[in-house]
């Protein structure tokens, strides 16, 4: 990689957990959303632990239908 495309790459957003995106009032309000709960549950995360943004099958990160509506 050369000069601009580096610094490009460095710059992109971390869009690993959904914590990195929302505040603490956000999270909360996700979290007692009974189908956000349920879905992030299944998906085996926990309560008080960063969520883990969904990844499609090339790996890139997406919101659900379910997050979306909430």
């Amino acid at each position: 990689m050369v000069g601009a495309e580096k610094k490009k790459k460095k710059m992109a957003p971390n869009m690993k957990f959904w914590d990195d995106w929302a505040d603490v009032e956000d999270m909360d309000a996700m979290w007692n959303h009974p189908d956000v709960c349920k879905e992030w549950l299944a998906a085996g995360e926990e309560r008080g632990q960063k969520v883990h943004m969904s990844r499609n099958f090339d790996g890139k990160p997406y919101v659900t239908h379910t997050e979306m509506r909430v």
